[in-house]
């Protein structure tokens, strides 16, 4: 056998990747329902929700540049500028005024977005494009929190850091970059990817998880369970693959994920319980002592963003 084939993996614990919780006050949604045709020129048809009052704004033919280069501002920075209509003024063709929302709670706000004056496809520019067709940003309308928000830079103690700390990573600003279909870009009109913008930190790419068809408990509630077991729920995620389909038991037993067959390099908890806690636990003794042998898995940590 030619050994420059060979390859030389080095089995390592598997050991979760670190997440952080935090809770997205919107959703935005394109409906299935809307005309594959005419987008362009009769807007686009969406449904929203939110769980606390808002502003939705949109933006057409935005330079891809130019819009990454603005989210990073500082949110106050960014929420005046909304506010006043002259977010991404000099970097689109068209911007609409903004539109506060007081959300009915529980459910979702159909609107249709469109242009002002006729937008083009010629005007967007062939393909690859130098802009995006269409950028709607809801973003959190908190003016009246100004002067609380104050108080977060100055230094807090105990419980005030853990609030102060929650306060910081709040997401304030969900923008959803839209492909719209027209006679250059025949492709469907889809959601080409959501960033979430936290109020003092960094923008995140929202990305989705894989589950499989979900059933139903004694109390109503949606349950996924193991595709494997078929008996115990869902609790972890795999990477890089972001398929959520096996339970506690079922991980140690495998090297693949059992949807697409990738290697699993790492994971993080969807579900409290179910034996987390004991493993972690194991996962330290087993560091603090040479394994008797290596586990059969390409675990190792992976920053995702």
């Amino acid at each position: 056998m030619d050994q420059s084939s060979i390859r030389m993996f080095d089995p390592k614990p598997s050991i979760p990747q670190d997440m952080t919780v935090l809770r997205n006050p919107f959703t935005l949604a394109l409906d299935d329902q809307q005309p594959r045709e005419g987008q362009l020129e009769n807007g686009v048809l969406v449904k929203i929700t939110g769980d606390k009052p808002f502003r939705l704004s949109s933006y057409w033919g935005v330079n891809v540049t130019k819009f990454h280069q603005a989210l990073k501002q500082d949110w106050k920075e960014i929420r005046e500028s909304i506010r006043s209509g002259t977010f991404l003024n000099e970097h689109c063709l068209q911007s609409s005024k903004p539109e506060e929302i007081d959300p009915p709670i529980g459910e979702s706000i159909a609107r249709t977005i469109a242009a002002d004056e006729p937008i083009t496809p010629e005007m967007l520019g062939t393909s690859p494009r130098s802009c995006y067709p269409l950028i709607i940003i809801l973003s959190i309308n908190d003016d009246y929190k100004d002067n609380q928000a104050e108080g977060l830079d100055a230094g807090q103690t105990s419980s005030g850091d853990n609030k102060s700390n929650k306060k910081r990573d709040e997401i304030v600003c969900l923008a959803n970059v839209l492909h719209i279909r027209d006679n250059i870009c025949p492709m469907d009109s889809n959601i080409i990817t959501q960033l979430t913008k936290l109020r003092y930190g960094n923008v995140y790419s929202l990305q989705s998880l894989f589950t499989p068809g979900g059933t139903v408990d004694e109390a109503s509630r949606p349950v996924t369970m193991c595709v494997i077991c078929q008996d115990k729920a869902i609790s972890r995620a795999l990477l890089p693959c972001r398929h959520a389909c096996i339970c506690c038991d079922c991980y140690g037993l495998i090297d693949k994920c059992p949807l697409c067959r990738s290697y699993i390099r790492s994971f993080f908890f969807i579900l409290e319980g179910d034996g987390q806690e004991s493993e972690q636990t194991e996962q330290i003794e087993q560091s603090e002592q040479s394994p008797k042998k290596p586990r059969k898995r390409f675990g190792f940590l992976s920053s995702l963003w």
